[in-house]
């Protein structure tokens, strides 16, 4: 009996090895250790329907952010990147990978001070987001737990692929 109970306890044991540890709590993988901008980057650009010269890495790179900090995190100014003047009548309208979808962000508010920015993403994505000119990276950006939901309320749209400056409808 004693020994019918020892094989049985061992064969608990190593039923319980065949399963990956944590595999209902997964946790997301860590963000890699350097970020650059990816060298396939290619946003497409039309200013008030005119198309211009896409948004590439070599753009980027010849472009110094906006802000940046030791983290490796960038920022440009979409008004920057794009040669058009923020202001109340014009909006940009970003199309993201995520089914093909576009937000709209107004290039200047006169109800808050944050600005659309092109960002590098902690995942080394590109991602469009308002930035606060005085606080860019706040402490909780890109904090948003194990399934990667960010804690920001405003919206946000990632591998961008299109940026369109359009006149804004009051």
């Amino acid at each position: 009996m004693k020994t019918e109970a020892l094989v049985l306890l061992f064969a608990f044991a190593a039923c319980g090895k065949n399963e990956p540890a944590n595999e209902g709590k997964r946790m997301p993988a860590p963000p890699p250790a350097k970020r650059d901008i990816p060298s396939d980057l290619r946003i497409t650009v039309i200013v008030d329907g005119q198309e211009r010269p896409p948004l590439t890495h070599d753009t980027l790179v010849a472009t110094p952010p906006d802000w940046s900090d030791k983290e490796q995190r960038k920022a440009w100014r979409i008004a920057r990147l794009v040669g058009v003047e923020e202001s109340l009548d014009r909006s940009f309208a970003i199309t993201g990978t995520t089914n093909n979808i576009t937000i709209e962000f107004p290039a200047k508010s006169t109800a808050n001070t944050l600005v659309p920015a092109l960002s590098l993403s902690q995942r080394g994505t590109m991602i469009v987001e308002f930035v606060d000119p005085s606080d860019p990276f706040p402490r909780f950006h890109g904090e948003g737990g194990r399934l990667g939901r960010s804690p920001e309320s405003e919206p946000r749209v990632s591998g961008v692929t299109k940026i369109e400056v359009r006149k804004r409808v009051p």
